[in-house]
């Protein structure tokens, strides 16, 4: 079920988030590895290669469509669990090009899990530093949900870098240079802000085996250089066959008890 994976995702990525300390962001920062940042982020790419994996293995359409369908309703109840990496990771893979360009598959979808789907494809939008996801994470029900959240720590650690190259490594005073103290307390102050964040507490579920399924998962998912060409070959073979499909009306002809 939906739920069950999205409790899953909770639970693993709130682990990679509350493992990072200042000093990881810092080392991330600069290329020191391996630190927690790294691991969160190898995490979330994995999520994001299984997603679209999962989708392209399926050669019918209805197959597809069906594992679609429940990775935009894990999604949407990973919002609502306010675990806005796994949302993210989720939303990346399926508005992806290999996944993106299967509009049959996509047209299966009802207009609830399309208008679904596209609102995952705003949560993305970069613009106005990324205003939607901003203001996703000051929606809350219960005030004790306010800082109840796994956040997409790739928009806060661009937030860090960004800070860091506003304000110079030292000032002059009288012709002596100085180190820019405000430049640091700055960038802590931004660290401070994106560690304050605790995951929902799901603790109650970590035995029950959907955190255990999740991890068997991703065990074997492993990037590689040449993956991305792979997933974009198998899904120009599959985006032929649903032209063929198209063309010549075999699902309609199928649905209708034609043999074809």
């Amino acid at each position: 079920m939906p739920q069950d994976l999205a409790i899953a995702l909770t639970l693993l990525e709130g682990d990679k988030y509350r493992a990072i300390l200042p000093t990881d962001y810092i080392a991330h920062l600069r290329n020191h590895r391996p630190n927690n940042v790294e691991a969160a982020y190898m995490t979330n790419n994995k999520i994001v290669l299984w997603v679209k994996q999962s989708i392209l293995h399926y050669d019918g359409i209805e197959s597809r469509a069906q594992v679609l369908k429940f990775f935009v309703n894990t999604a949407m109840a990973c919002r609502k669990f306010r675990n806005f990496s796994s949302v993210t990771a989720i939303a990346n893979a399926l508005h992806s090009a290999p996944i993106d360009r299967l509009r049959l598959t996509r047209k299966e979808l009802s207009p609830q899990l399309k208008q679904a789907l596209d609102d995952l494809d705003d949560l993305l939008d970069p613009s106005s530093n990324h205003r939607t996801y901003r203001a996703a994470l000051r929606e809350f029900s219960e005030l004790d949900q306010r800082d109840a959240c796994v956040p997409w720590i790739a928009v806060h650690l661009r937030e860090l870098y960004t800070n860091l190259q506003k304000y110079p490594t030292v000032v002059q005073v009288d012709g002596t240079p100085l180190i820019n103290f405000e430049r640091y307390i700055r960038f802590t102050d931004r660290i401070k802000e994106v560690l304050h964040y605790t995951p929902p507490n799901l603790e109650g579920f970590r035995q029950h085996g959907q955190l255990a399924y999740l991890e068997n998962q991703l065990r074997n998912i492993q990037p590689k250089s040449n993956t991305d060409d792979a997933l974009m070959e198998r899904s120009l073979t599959l985006e032929a066959g649903e032209a063929r499909d198209y063309r010549t009306r075999k699902r309609e002809l199928t649905r209708l008890g034609f043999k074809t």
